[in-house]
């Protein structure tokens, strides 16, 4: 069905509103089952304050909204700092391979303190 960008209609209000809603409880229970598979900020390692962030953004890209594979576990911190580079107008689209590499770099560090 094709929306047009001028809403004349109550019930074409309706329609997006009972669209929105659906995609914003699915988004909740994905999120949730993201962030209890990973359990942990995927930059820091930081357990506590946890959010699921889209790789790809929902707003630019929102046929990847509920897909699991664009959606990456943050803390509070990482995701506005490393995700939207401190600016949440902005993106990272890079955050997975980031993300890679503190993980990999905290292992180095962990094996050189042995």
């Amino acid at each position: 069905m094709r929306i047009s960008p001028i809403i004349k209609t109550q019930q074409e209000i309706q329609f997006l509103k009972d669209a929105g809603i659906k995609v914003w409880r699915n988004w909740r229970k994905l999120r949730k089952e993201v962030i209890k598979k990973s359990k942990v900020c995927a930059v820091c390692g930081y357990a506590k304050k946890l959010e699921g962030h889209h790789i790809l953004p929902r707003h630019i890209f929102p046929q990847y909204a509920l897909i699991e594979q664009n959606i990456i576990v943050l803390c509070n911190d990482c995701h506005f700092h490393i995700g939207h580079w401190n600016d949440w107008k902005d993106y990272n689209p890079s955050i997975r391979r980031l993300a890679a590499e503190a993980i990999l770099l905290k292992k180095v560090h962990e094996e050189e303190l042995k």
